[in-house]
């Protein structure tokens, strides 16, 4: 069995739609190793993006940056609304 198989398991239950974030930069999960992508195709309605490498982005502490991602928040924000209402 997989060491994620107990996540795998929890993320196929969701009912909102899972968006993982990586970047470009990171190289604690880095985006050559394609993890995020084949992990996140398992997924029903799952989305990964990867992050372009910028002057602001900081590596694996990229996601304490909200201003690199808050517009993918706010368009899964705005999703998720226009299917609840």
């Amino acid at each position: 069995m997989r060491r994620t198989a107990w996540l795998f398991g929890l993320l196929c239950c969701l009912a909102a739609p899972p968006l993982a974030v990586n970047f470009a930069d990171d190289l604690v999960n880095p985006p050559e190793l394609g993890i995020l992508e084949q992990e996140i195709a398992r997924v029903p309605k799952g989305r990964a993006v990867v992050m372009p490498f910028s002057e602001e982005t900081r590596g694996h502490g990229s996601h304490t940056i909200a201003s690199l991602w808050k517009q993918l928040l706010a368009e899964l924000l705005a999703a998720s609304d226009k299917r609840s209402g």
